[in-house]
Order: C-alpha cells, then structure tokens, then sequence
C-alpha cells in the first residue's frame, strides 16, 4: 500500500513539480496509518515487558480452583505473566496435605487454562 501511494505521488511529482510536497505529506500519512494498525500489538509487547497478568487469565479463578483440590489446604502466593502472545508461566506456593497427588492436580488444572509451564512450590501441612 505504501509503495502504490509512492508511485502515484512521484507521478503528480513528475508531471507537475510545484507538488513535490506529496511525498512528504504521503509519507507522514502512511507512518499514522501504520501506527494505528500496530497499535493493539504494541499494546501487548508492553505487556509482556513489564510481565503484566494477561488479561485473558483470571488469577483470583485459578486460586480458586487450587483451592478445590482437597488435598490443597490453602494457596499462599500466586503470579501469572506472560513470555509471549501464546505463552503463559504461573509461579505458585501451596500448602497441602499430600504433596505429589497436590503438584500433580494443581498441574491438570493448569491445562484447562493454558498454562503449559508452571513452577509450584508445594509444602506440607
């Protein structure tokens, strides 16, 4: 698209010279164009630079669910970021009465939220 609005304007240019400001004017229009298409994707780099919760991820749901698991007596500390559009990570302690069959079901929940990578700290009650 850029490149087609070049040529047009180099021929308004070529024919008459007085319009040799049509490149400039082109320029900045297609720099705005661009800068508003990219808008919601640098809106997300952001996020994932400054390892924002993703939007799509409740963690106050999560905890909830952790919860449930009856072996899992409380969840004390719970961080979910992101290292990409796709990729999720959790970071989570929690105290349970038995601590393989707690790490294993905490893991499963974790699935269903797409959550793939995920290091939980269990410790026993």
């Amino acid at each position: 698209m850029h490149s087609f609005g070049i040529l047009i304007a180099s021929l308004f240019i070529y024919f008459n010279s007085e319009l040799m400001y049509l490149d400039s004017l082109l320029t900045l229009v297609f720099s705005f164009l661009i800068l508003i298409s990219t808008r919601k994707l640098l809106s997300q780099v952001y996020d994932i630079l400054m390892e924002a919760s993703p939007p799509s991820i409740n963690v106050e749901i999560i905890a909830k669910a952790f919860q449930k698991v009856p072996e899992v007596i409380a969840v004390k500390d719970i961080h979910v970021w992101s290292l990409s559009t796709r990729i999720n990570l959790l970071i989570a302690k929690v105290v349970a009465k038995d601590n393989d069959m707690a790490l294993t079901k905490c893991k499963e929940i974790l699935k269903s939220f797409n959550i793939l990578y995920s290091i939980i700290e269990v410790t026993k009650a």
